[in-house]
């Protein structure tokens, strides 16, 4: 949806709250790459004594492509940050 509105390099970033098999998100991603790949980052819960189980933050791109990806863990948040290194095609 957001990727047939411009034809220029898009970023749409943030906390989603909703993984990539969400209807919604589905939706809103279409004919963008995420950036973590193939294989969803798991970001929440990161303040747990388990591993964070759902990645529900994204960087989705178009006309990008991603070179580099991390995860980060920030001190009093329950959700995990997520950075990328975006190149023009």
């Amino acid at each position: 949806m957001v990727a047939k509105q411009f034809r220029c390099p898009t970023i749409v970033a943030g906390d989603f709250n909703s993984v990539r098999a969400h209807p919604d998100f589905r939706s809103l991603s279409t004919g963008l790459l995420d950036a973590d790949g193939v294989w969803p980052v798991a970001t929440w819960p990161a303040n747990r004594s388990h591993a964070p189980q759902a990645g529900t933050e994204h960087i989705l791109a178009r006309n990008l492509e991603p070179t580099q990806f991390q995860s980060l863990n920030i001190k009093g948040s329950d959700h995990s940050a997520i950075t990328a290194t975006l190149v023009g095609q």
